[in-house]
């Protein structure tokens, strides 16, 4: 059966409207597994703590609540990690503008570690047209919305893949 997870994520978009995506290569994955930064919530966190902690972790970047702000989409979807765990994953996705920039890795677990291997900063057009893996589903039409400004009043439902 799999484990329930809730877990926290966060779309971070430049001026220019790319979104910041981790490259994960995972041993039982043949190819990369591309997806915003964030991850699962530790049990005394909320939403918005989990998305702070995993995005200073991830990138370096420290952010207040407010400007997290509200969340902007769900997606809901199982996986199997490299030890063969299956989760059943609940993840809550936040967005914010920024500068483009070179995220600091240095508060990377020892797993994330291993797994992210590629940081790059994509166009909505390349991640609908790249073979690889992109998480959520939806999420290149989302990053257009959301850079031209229009945020929704109520979390929207992505597809997980």
């Amino acid at each position: 059966m799999p484990l329930r997870r809730a877990s926290s994520r966060v779309i971070l978009l430049d001026p220019t409207g790319r979104v910041l995506l981790l490259g994960c290569v995972v041993s039982n994955r043949e190819q990369t597994v591309w997806v915003t930064p964030g991850g699962g919530q530790e049990p005394w966190e909320d939403e918005v703590a989990a998305a702070q902690r995993e995005l200073a972790e991830e990138t370096g970047l420290i952010i207040s609540r407010a400007e997290l702000g509200q969340a902007v989409a769900r997606s809901a979807g199982c996986w199997t990690a490299a030890e063969g765990v299956v989760y059943d994953t609940r993840d809550t996705y936040f967005a914010i503008q920024v500068e483009s920039f070179m995220p600091a890795t240095s508060g990377f677990t020892q797993l994330e570690r291993e797994q992210v291997k590629y940081v790059r900063w994509w166009t909505p057009d390349h991640i609908e047209a790249t073979d690889e893996v992109v998480f959520p589903a939806g999420l290149a039409a989302l990053v257009r919305r959301l850079a031209r400004g229009d945020y929704p009043s109520e979390p929207i439902d992505l597809l997980w893949s």
